[in-house]
């Protein structure tokens, strides 16, 4: 017989590593007894715990020295790419628009907006916004070298036209004149300007400012006569709400209607002779075209227009063979009375205007 041949242990490979582990962590749970199981996996849990801890480390301080690694960008080695290249090109004209456009993105793009009020007047005054240099103390008075001292001293010369010549509104108006004439900072114009805004006020008065209407009524105009369809009339009363009452010199009385153009530019009174239009369809109803003024309807009257018995003045009244019209008038305020009142209400406000004005002139001066 033939003896049996060793097994050659030197060929074995080895056992790796984690099973090594693995064997010595049932070893020991054998040792301890108990729950084997149990005591294995906790083992191995600690020592994987341990060993991803060392893995960590390990990683982190390589990133580390990749991070500080000294990299030097100018003494390293050129690849020689651009060989006959010459610094700047004689040849080539020199955009100065888009230099100067450049120059203000970087200046844009590097300065801060003004971070207090000191840095924003800085500012203005090298953009030439509020100073400039040499310093002018008359800068933007330019038009005013032209314009001699008295024109801003003596203002009383424009109340001439339209201010009283005493009472409460020239004095008023003295005062206004007195803290103009101290005023460095308006121009002429504005002063004048200025004082005309009260003449607005006080200027005309009365009441023709008041309705401003028949403003026009001294214009010549040509005389108008009646066509087709067109009658001469008389107003009788009146109704209210742009409606009248009106005897015509037909004998008819008609109801009659203002048109909303003629009620805005003339007064219509009682007495007024109008020419009126007549309606197809409604013989008791017209419209009122024109109002004559007393001069117009005394020469329509001298043509032969109007009956003989019409009787034209500041109250006429209209009568005809076979009716009489009586035509009552209320009571009504005079002229004088209304311009009583006109004087009241102006001396009221300038009144209250010039406890203003004393009140601004302390607060500011």
């Amino acid at each position: 017989m033939q003896p049996k041949k060793k097994k050659d242990k030197s060929n074995k490979k080895p056992e790796p590593f984690e099973k090594k582990i693995v064997s010595a962590a049932e070893d020991v749970a054998n040792a301890l007894g108990g729950d084997k199981a149990k005591t294995t996996s906790d083992l191995l849990e600690k020592v994987l715990a341990s060993r991803v801890t060392a893995l960590k480390e390990e990683q982190e301080s390589t990133y580390v020295d990749v991070l500080f690694k000294d990299i030097d960008l100018w003494n390293g080695k050129p690849s020689d790419i651009f060989e006959n290249v010459n610094a700047a090109l004689p040849n080539i004209p020199e955009l100065k628009t888009w230099a100067a456009l450049e120059q203000k993105e970087l200046k844009t793009l590097t300065t801060c907006s003004p971070a207090n009020i000191f840095q924003e007047l800085i500012l203005w005054t090298e953009q030439g916004k509020l100073w400039k240099f040499p310093i002018d103390n008359e800068q933007g008075m330019e038009e005013e070298h032209n314009v001699h001292f008295s024109e801003h001293v003596f203002m009383e010369r424009h109340l001439k036209e339209w201010c009283p010549k005493s009472g409460p509104i020239r004095h008023f108006m003295e005062l206004v004149c007195t803290g103009l004439s101290k005023n460095p900072y308006l121009t002429v114009q504005e002063k004048i300007g200025h004082i005309m805004c009260y003449a607005l006020f006080a200027g005309k008065g009365g009441k023709n400012r008041r309705r401003g209407k028949n403003e026009n009524e001294t214009e010549k105009r040509e005389l108008v006569f009646k066509e087709d369809g067109q009658e001469y009339a008389q107003v009788t009363k009146m109704l209210g709400n742009g409606r009248l009452e009106a005897m015509c010199f037909d004998g008819v009385k008609r109801l009659c209607h203002i048109r909303g153009k003629l009620r805005k530019k003339v007064w219509i009174n009682q007495g007024d002779i109008i020419l009126i239009g007549l309606r197809d369809y409604q013989d008791a109803k017209a419209d009122v075209i024109l109002k004559y003024t007393s001069d117009e309807a005394r020469n329509l009257k001298t043509y032969g227009e109007f009956p003989e018995t019409v009787r034209i003045n500041d109250t006429v009244t209209f009568v005809e063979d076979g009716f009489d019209e009586d035509i009552e008038f209320g009571d009504e305020i005079s002229d004088d009375d209304e311009d009583d009142v006109d004087n009241v209400s102006f001396y009221i406000f300038f009144k209250i205007v010039y406890y203003i004005y004393l009140y601004y002139i302390i607060i500011f001066f």
